[in-house]
């Protein structure tokens, strides 16, 4: 936050928060399926986070989340605490087969960049290969950093129930004891859109070479050229209005400015 009050006193020109804080109180939620969701095997995400202590973290924690009755959760995004180290990971789920389907990818002990500074975090999914052969990356600042646990691709190709219409909620950063307590900044998930985050050209849409902060469009339309569903970005009064197609989100609680987000 000094960064920004100083360069905004040289400059002459008020700060300008670029990111936001979601304390455990905080959480953005939505009634009902996305506008536009659908069933896809596909699915790439990209977002800034820093994490100030690891006691933050409870022992699973959900960025991202949704759900209803009768239903799985299309997606989960989560972090947890192990054991004193940060663990990332993405939980994709479809009721489209009997029984529910079901793949995860996740980080491993130590991977993680480290806590009080800015991580850049890349994924993507697709589940439309057999068992244990579907594919799931992680990217933390450039860097692959992911495994498919034991036990977490043992079904069928499958895709994801995104507009599943027995969703009742989707909620990003849920509320306490199960929300991410950081900074982020650019939110950016696109369910039925695929990078290949193995070519460094498709990295470069959603992270700079030198690991900066690149700009992913008005609507984050640029890394692909079509806007993703959900697309969360600015300071405290902007970060809440979804600027992808999925339709807009209530605020729970009051996120708070952060200037010192990625240059």
């Amino acid at each position: 936050m000094i960064q920004g009050i100083i360069a905004s006193e040289r400059s002459g020109l008020p700060a300008v928060a670029t990111a936001v804080h979601l304390a455990s109180d905080v959480y953005l939620s939505r009634v009902g399926q996305p506008v536009g969701g659908a069933s896809s095997s596909e699915c790439v995400g990209a977002f800034w986070i820093r994490i100030a202590s690891i006691d933050d973290l409870t022992g699973g924690s959900d960025l991202v989340s949704a759900g209803g009755q009768n239903t799985w959760a299309p997606v989960v995004i989560w972090f947890a605490n192990v054991d004193g180290e940060v663990i990332f990971g993405v939980d994709i789920f479809s009721r489209s087969l009997d029984p529910a389907s079901f793949f995860e990818v996740a980080t491993v002990p130590g991977d993680w960049p480290g806590l009080g500074v800015w991580v850049h975090v890349a994924f993507s999914i697709d589940t439309n290969h057999a068992a244990g052969l579907k594919v799931g990356r992680i990217y933390l600042n450039r860097v692959a950093s992911n495994v498919v646990p034991e036990g977490c691709d043992v079904d069928p190709a499958f895709a994801g129930d995104w507009g599943d219409a027995d969703i009742s909620n989707y909620r990003f950063s849920d509320s306490s004891p199960f929300g991410v307590v950081a900074d982020l900044a650019d939110l950016w998930l696109a369910p039925g859109q695929m990078l290949d985050l193995t070519n460094s050209a498709d990295l470069d849409e959603l992270v700079g070479p030198a690991g900066e902060r690149v700009d992913l469009g008005a609507d984050g339309s640029g890394p692909t050229g079509v806007a993703p569903l959900f697309y969360f970005s600015g300071g405290a009064s902007a970060f809440p209005g979804n600027r992808g197609t999925g339709g807009a989100f209530t605020t729970n609680g009051t996120p708070a400015d952060v200037f010192d987000a990625p240059a």
